[in-house]
This record gives structure tokens, C-alpha cells and sequence, in this order.
């Protein structure tokens, strides 16, 4: 979904948020990305856990059209005194999806859960609610390193047989 917001300490002023959040303090959007995983066992007759239109249908009415193209932190009641990380979009969504009371138990069969809804700001970062207390906030960093494998103990033909380019005099790189 494609929404807009504003990252700020509720309560705070401009100054404040701008410290914590940087440019993300400003009125900015992202295309977030949401994913659902659930477990439970597969139907022996649709092999399945649940059908992802089933999936699709809940996720879209519970959160997805209220999300797409709002301005999350006015629009979106539970954020509106609570900034509209990704890592509180994640409990936002997994909350609309499990509903009031076992809620969930209506759309998800006997036995199936939602074990993470993970929110993508981009390819590298992202946030998982787990459900409880604990959420889990990855960031992916890459970066190119150069290197040489060879052993002092043998000769350039036999470091080449054993390591390949690896050995190259000049050492090679690669992304990591």
C-alpha cells in the first residue's frame, strides 16, 4: 500500500521529532510492503492452510483500503498519538487481522494462526510483530570487500589449483 506520513515524539514539537527521526520527520511516503505468515495445518482436500483470497479478502477490508493513500499518522485513528513506524504498522495490522476477542477464528480455520506480519519499507528494512511484547526490526547493510586466499606453504601453482581466482596475486572482490 502507498501511504504518507509524518514521524513525531507525541507531544513533542518539531525540533524534538526532527532529532529522533530525521528526515522523516517531514511529511514524506513510502510503498510499503506487507506480509502475512500463518500457520496450521494443510486441508488434505484444497491443500491449503487457508485460501489466499480468504487472506487477501480480510487483510484488504480490515486495514489495506483504510491504509492505501491515507496520511497514516492523521487519518489512521491508532496513530495518531502513536508514530507511524513500521514497526507499530506491523501491530497495527496484525491486530486488525486477529480482531476483537479471537476474532480471527472466523476467517482462519481450526488450528491456524498468524505467526508474523512483517511490514517493508523497502528491501532492506523492515519490521516483524510476533505477536506479544517483542518485535523484531531488521536492516540489511551490504558492502564490497576485497580478499586473497593462498597459503605460504605452497607455490603459486599449487595455491591456484586449491583456491581457483581466489588466489590471484591481486587479490578480487565481492558484495557481501
Amino acid at each position: 500500500f502507498s501511504a504518507g506520513r509524518r514521524l513525531r515524539i507525541a507531544g513533542g514539537d518539531a525540533e524534538a521529532s526532527a532529532a529522533v527521526y530525521g528526515r522523516a520527520a517531514r511529511i514524506h511516503g513510502h510503498n510499503f510492503h506487507v506480509e502475512v505468515y500463518l500457520s496450521g495445518r494443510v486441508d488434505p482436500v484444497t491443500g491449503m492452510i487457508v485460501n489466499f483470497e480468504i487472506l487477501k479478502r480480510e487483510l484488504r477490508s480490515r486495514a489495506i483500503d483504510q491504509l492505501h493513500e491515507a496520511r497514516l499518522d492523521l487519518e489512521i485513528e491508532e496513530l495518531v498519538d502513536t508514530p507511524a513506524t513500521i514497526e507499530n504498522l506491523a501491530r497495527l495490522l496484525r491486530c486488525r487481522l486477529e480482531g476483537d476477542a479471537g476474532e480471527s477464528k472466523r476467517w482462519l480455520p481450526d488450528g491456524a494462526s498468524i505467526r508474523r506480519v512483517r511490514v517493508r519499507l523497502d528491501e532492506r528494512t523492515y519490521a516483524d510483530d510476533t505477536g506479544g511484547e517483542i518485535m523484531e526490526l531488521t536492516r540489511r547493510y551490504q558492502f564490497a570487500a576485497s580478499h586473497r586466499l593462498f597459503s605460504p606453504e605452497l607455490d603459486e601453482e599449487s595455491n591456484r589449483r586449491i583456491y581457483g581466482k581466489c588466489a590471484n596475486l591481486h587479490g578480487h572482490g565481492h558484495n557481501y
